[in-house]
């Protein structure tokens, strides 16, 4: 019965399926690029080519489109995740976001704000696991990306399957020290790591007295709980005593901060 309504349709002049989408001539993006080049490097001229470009030249691209008005870059990325081909993967796009330096680039940092957060307004395009892979790779890039932490908190807000992902993320940052790090990132890991207790009281206890001390005085409340695990039975062996003497109130044993 299938195959005769496909047959009836077919004879009734139905048109075929269209085919998958492919990349637009050479010839065409050429022309695109000398109009933009001959109106100031203009980029809206290429936005609706981008799928047809080299991953190498979105990326080059991206710190303009980035410092286009927010309605204009929206077009730009839905065109570079919807519109296939693809020249670059969701994570890679989120990578390449977060090597945008406002200062280098001349761009607004709430500009760039703004771009990685409309990221996290197309949950299908960015699903849990391309947030996992960008974030993978960027935790272990030195220096950290600006926004990287920013990108942390929101993808466990918007991705909550990704906490314990992102509890490896800390894990991960207090091996690399990241007290040491820009004090924007310090900061966000305190934030991100306050979020995630009691789940983040391991990696706290793990960390230097020093930068938890630092810690406690920015989040107080933190303390007595902390206190209260470190102190199980279960836990207390393994507690370092710089750590233990530091949430007894001692803080005569604490070393001078790194």
């Amino acid at each position: 019965a299938a195959a005769a309504t496909a047959a009836a349709a077919a004879g009734e002049g139905a048109a075929p399926p269209p085919p998958p989408p492919t990349a637009v001539p050479t010839k065409l993006v050429a022309a695109a690029e000398s109009l933009a080049a001959a109106n100031g490097d203009d980029v809206t001229y290429l936005i609706p080519l981008l799928g047809s470009l080299s991953a190498e030249r979105v990326r080059v691209l991206l710190p303009q489109l980035v410092a286009q008005p927010l309605e204009v870059f929206r077009v730009a990325l839905d065109r570079l995740m919807y519109a296939p081909p693809l020249p670059l993967s969701a994570a890679d796009i989120l990578i390449a976001l977060h090597d945008v330096d406002p200062a280098r680039d001349k761009v607004p940092l709430k500009r760039l704000i703004e771009s990685c957060g409309e990221c996290f307004e197309r949950p299908a395009a960015f699903p849990p696991e391309a947030l996992a892979a960008a974030l993978q790779k960027m935790v272990e890039y030195t220096p950290l990306p600006l926004l990287f932490m920013r990108t942390v908190i929101q993808a466990e807000s918007a991705a909550p399957t990704l906490r314990e992902f992102i509890l490896g993320l800390l894990r991960t940052l207090a091996r690399r020290q990241v007290w040491k790090m820009d004090p924007k990132i310090w900061e966000g890991f305190m934030r991100c790591a306050k979020r995630a207790t009691p789940r983040s009281f391991p990696v706290l206890c793990e960390m230097p007295a020093a930068p938890l001390q630092e810690m406690l005085a920015k989040f107080p409340a933190l303390r007595e709980p902390l206190r209260a695990y470190a102190s199980a039975p279960a836990v207390a062996p393994g507690i370092p005593r710089a750590i233990a003497a530091l949430l007894a109130g001692d803080a005569s044993t604490l070393n001078p901060k790194p």
